[in-house]
């Protein structure tokens, strides 16, 4: 291919216009080559199957003997409510057993759910199982995780980018014990390498037993409030 440049005004003009030409063609080829790699590499999802780590001191679901009736709105009872945080670097083990005693419990319990920022948030699934009449079954493969991105502040163009991962747990009845334990990891970078956490300690439902545990160097200064 030639070119051909004169002087004068149309010269210029033949000249800018190849230019132009020749970036436009580029901006192509790039967009194209960028198109191809998106669809061979996608990025990956913000969670993974893995086992529970060497840190988590993994506490035995105990079912009580009795427990309160009359009192669950839920429909449920939670045998273990078990939060597990490691401060560097950070890590937040999960760890639930919930009975489900009527109907509204099986809806309302069978669904695991937890809230992530993709940008510096990833998920460790560990644990799904229920156990029924005597017999534990493995429900962790089977289940399929959902990405649900929720906007509540979209109306007022309040963006999180925030994502929910839901784990809905296929066949479950009035009786079985479903168990889970996952694990959040990463950090808030605004932060800025500062600790900061919080715990709900309670629930709608009565629970058997919760329990918090902190694990942290020992010249790391922590400062605990509660709040009512």
């Amino acid at each position: 291919m030639s070119f051909e440049q004169r002087s004068g005004k149309q010269g210029c003009c033949r000249c800018t216009n190849w230019r132009n030409l020749i970036v436009v063609c580029l901006v192509l080829e790039f967009l194209h080559l960028t198109g191809n790699l998106s669809a061979q590499d996608p990025s990956p999802p913000p969670w993974r199957i893995a086992p529970e780590p060497d840190w988590v001191v993994t506490k035995e679901v105990r079912t009580p003997e009795s427990f309160p009736s009359g009192d669950l709105r839920g429909g449920m009872f939670t045998v273990l409510k078990d939060y597990q945080t490691k401060v560097d670097p950070q890590e937040n083990y999960y760890h639930m057993a919930r009975l489900l005693l009527e109907a509204n419990g099986v809806q309302n319990g069978s669904r695991i759910q937890v809230s992530i920022d993709p940008l510096y948030e990833s998920v460790s699934f560990h644990k799904v199982s229920i156990l029924r009449d005597g017999k534990r079954l493995d429900r962790l493969a089977e289940t399929e995780v959902r990405e649900l991105v929720r906007e509540p502040g979209l109306e007022n163009n309040l963006l999180s980018g925030r994502v929910t991962l839901v784990m809905d747990v296929s066949d479950t009845r009035v009786g079985d014990l479903l168990e889970y334990s996952l694990t959040v990891h990463g950090e808030n970078p605004n932060y800025q390498g500062q600790f900061f956490s919080s715990w709900m300690v309670g629930a709608e439902d009565p629970i058997a037993e919760q329990s918090v545990r902190i694990v942290a160097e020992r010249d790391r200064d922590l400062v605990f409030r509660s709040y009512e």
